[in-house]
């Protein structure tokens, strides 16, 4: 085991020599042969630090982080301590965004679920996370950014309080396409009309 540090790049000499090898009744915190403390967070399976939200008022789609080590190792040692998102600053209509739900979560063997994060911004917009964990090792703290990509409104749907899209509702439709009138022009009053004349019922578009 060594302590990476950014102010000193370069792993001690010889360990990749071949002559540090555990044996086979000892085995390291984490890591076959060595090992650094968590320097760097993977998001999920397949590293995808972009989400997108169709859902505005339900949990954001559930997601895994994983801590590693200057060899991309997973530090299933680690345990207990938080990991933690939080906003940046982002452009969200008429207001920046904000979290609620369980933002902070605690590692199990080197891996954080969010399964409880509630995230809101506006249709059409982009919320911008940091997920960060505080390590006090070795003068590094692992932390990465994350974006929240909110679908934006379709026709047949408006803006209910600056927050989601809603479907207009039983007997009454929309033909306006959101891209022309934009957020502002897509209120409920402003896009839902009632049936026409003789028809039996509408809905949506």
């Amino acid at each position: 085991f060594w302590t990476f540090s950014f102010l000193k790049l370069l792993e001690p000499g010889g360990l990749q020599g071949g002559t540090n090898v555990f044996s086979p009744s000892n085995t390291a915190m984490y890591g076959k042969y060595f090992a650094t403390q968590g320097i760097s967070l993977l998001f999920g399976d397949n590293d995808t630090s972009s989400i997108s939200i169709t859902d505005y008022l339900s949990l954001v789609p559930s997601f895994t982080v994983t801590l590693r080590d200057y060899y991309g190792q997973s530090v299933l040692s680690q345990s207990e301590k938080e990991v933690t998102a939080t906003t940046l600053p982002s452009n969200c209509y008429h207001s920046s965004g904000y979290l609620a739900g369980s933002a902070t979560v605690i590692w199990n063997q080197g891996v954080a679920v969010f399964d409880r994060l509630q995230a809101y911004c506006a249709p059409g917009y982009t919320l911008n996370l940091l997920i960060s964990y505080d390590s006090s090792e070795g003068n590094v703290d692992p932390r990465r950014n994350m974006t929240l990509n909110y679908r934006s409104c379709v026709r047949g749907e408006y803006l209910a309080q600056e927050r989601a899209c809603s479907t207009c509702a039983n007997g009454t439709y929309s033909l306006v396409e959101p891209e022309d009138v934009g957020l502002d022009g897509l209120r409920e009053s402003a896009v839902c009309e009632a049936c026409p004349e003789n028809a039996r019922a509408c809905f949506g578009d």
